[in-house]
């Protein structure tokens, strides 16, 4: 019986034409790491070794099995090149010496290689710059496409494999469909994109790792690339030419320097730059705006699998900054201007949510931060500089008498809250502003789900800038308020007179009067509000 795999070739008179490659059902298969066989696997610069042909234990299948396999078909369309491979079980492949095409679009397969696609039942796409192709990652999403029945099956869009062990199984149906219909130059150039674009018309099965390994980079893009692969395989091929992902894996933790080009560049960045040039999104029906922020919206959807939101803070999340309208990555920053990841430029308005009181990369904080950090951090006794700033701070804010450094915000919030209850005995506190995200105030807010009742009862909200409305607050909880907690100014000026009687209604009720100087801290004056605004404070 007589099995055929489809080679689309350019000869030296241009001209696309398809040529057959026959082989036998039952034709010997090469062993792995023979380079006498004629399928060996040619590329541009040279012979490139055998890549697990075969398993050494595995028996060849029957001609039942042959029927249930997929044909693999090789299409490495990014790179105007095609190549092609057949495979017949998860057991062994036979890879057939690939030529080059011009295929820099889905037409230059051709009507006819199409048209002898269609019988076989599946394909397997796989791309060709991918030379650490792991053939049991291959054949785990096979057997995945073929359980799930999708009409296709992919480890690369939620992707939790490393980069360059991309593999994509599809009905044979897809693939002539795609070819008849795509229209726009990112679909036919990332094929599958048109299927992944149509979800309504087309079943997409996910197939994932345990661990999330999607941080990886194993393509071949870049000179970074080409390094590290050549090293995998300097160390690993002699020893074990099948050698595969796990492999890898434990080369590089062998010796962690051997991924350092890790996370420098961009996954898939070709159809990134495909979505900028074409002036489309997957998200945004806005051109113009889609492609301003084409990045942004890539990232935001690798993210956005392990990080809520996509972002650490709501502040920089899509809650705030509306997805394929807004910039959501920075790349660099200097002075007050900030870059995105799609290079636009930008006057900093937040200073990196007010942080960034000097600008960004300021010499003489890069500088002194630089000298430290040669003398080591994080040091498991106290340093003299601790105590050189809180000698500062009390210098410069009035109401400093000592000083307790904390990590964030809330915690130094939280923190002030508990002396208070801890000094006066009560419980009760009133708010005005934002004071961070721990129980004791966020039970307050409409962002409350987890929050026991028992805590969000003892925290009452009163409106700035009305003395009245906190006078009543403290009649209603008349001697159980331990603190009275505010912003001294946020995005109105205190009217005058405003903040001494907030003073002078605290020191009557017995309670604390924290100011949270979060935003007005050494920058409305160095010491604060409280100094600016002056008066008894």
């Amino acid at each position: 019986m007589l099995w055929k795999t489809l080679v689309s070739s350019t000869h030296g008179n241009g001209r696309n034409e398809d040529s057959s490659n026959l082989l036998r059902s039952d034709a010997p298969l090469p062993s792995c790491g023979d380079s006498t066989s004629p399928h060996n696997i040619v590329t541009a610069a040279g012979k490139s070794p055998c890549r697990r042909l075969r398993r050494p234990d595995a028996a060849a299948p029957d001609r039942a099995d042959f029927t249930a396999r997929a044909l693999l078909i090789v299409l490495s369309l990014q790179q105007a090149r095609m190549q092609v491979t057949t495979s017949w079980s998860r057991s062994w492949s036979i890879a057939v010496k690939p030529s080059i095409a011009e295929a820099s679009t889905m037409s230059s397969i051709g009507s006819s290689a199409l048209a002898r696609i269609a019988p076989s039942s599946h394909i397997v796409r796989l791309t060709g710059d991918c030379p650490l192709a792991d053939p049991d990652v291959i054949d785990a999403v096979i057997a995945h496409h073929l359980v799930s029945r999708g009409d296709i099956t992919t480890n690369s869009v939620e992707a939790t494999f490393p980069d360059g062990l991309d593999v994509e199984v599809l009905q044979a149906h897809a693939l002539p469909e795609a070819a008849a219909e795509a229209a726009s130059p990112t679909e036919r150039e990332h094929v599958t994109q048109f299927l992944y674009r149509r979800p309504d018309r087309y079943r997409i099965v996910h197939y994932k790792s345990a661990t999330d390994l999607s941080g990886l980079r194993w393509t071949v893009d870049e000179p970074a690339d080409l390094e590290f692969v050549r090293r995998v395989y300097a160390d690993l091929y002699n020893s074990n030419p099948c050698f595969g992902m796990h492999d890898v894996l434990a080369l590089m933790k062998q010796h962690p320097n051997l991924g350092k080009h890790n996370g420098i560049f961009e996954r898939n960045e070709g159809l990134t730059r495909s979505l900028t040039k074409e002036g489309g999104s997957r998200f945004s029906g806005d051109k113009v705006m889609a492609k301003r922020y084409a990045k942004s919206e890539v990232l935001f959807e690798r993210a956005r699998r392990t990080i809520p939101l996509a972002a650490q803070t709501f502040s920089k999340s899509t809650i705030q900054l509306p997805l394929g309208a807004a910039p959501l990555f920075a790349k660099r920053a200097k002075g007050s201007k900030l870059w995105d990841v799609d290079g636009n430029e930008y006057i900093d308005f937040v200073n990196g949510l007010a942080a960034i009181t000097l600008g960004y990369v300021d010499p003489d904080v890069t500088t002194a931060v630089m000298r430290e950090l040669e003398c080591g951090t994080l040091y498991s006794l106290s340093h003299e500089i601790e105590a050189r700033v809180a000698e500062k701070i009390v210098r410069l804010v009035p109401s400093a008498e000592m000083v307790r450094f904390g990590k964030n915000g809330s915690d130094a919030t939280a923190g002030a809250i508990r002396v208070a209850r801890a000094a006066t005995g009560r419980e009760d506190v009133l708010v005005a502003g934002y004071h961070g995200w721990q129980d004791w105030y966020i039970g307050s807010t409409t962002r409350d789900k987890g929050v026991p009742n028992s805590v969000k009862a003892l925290t009452h909200r009163f409106i700035y800038n009305d003395v009245n409305a906190l006078e009543a607050r403290l009649q209603e909880l008349n001697g159980k308020v331990a603190a009275i907690i505010l912003e001294p100014m946020n995005v109105e000026y205190p009217k005058p007179g405003y903040l001494e009687a907030v003073r002078k209604l605290a020191t009557s009720a017995g309670a604390v009067l924290i100011f949270d100087e979060m935003i007005t801290g050494f920058r409305y004056a160095k010491g604060g509000a409280q100094d600016e605004f002056g008066g008894d404070t």
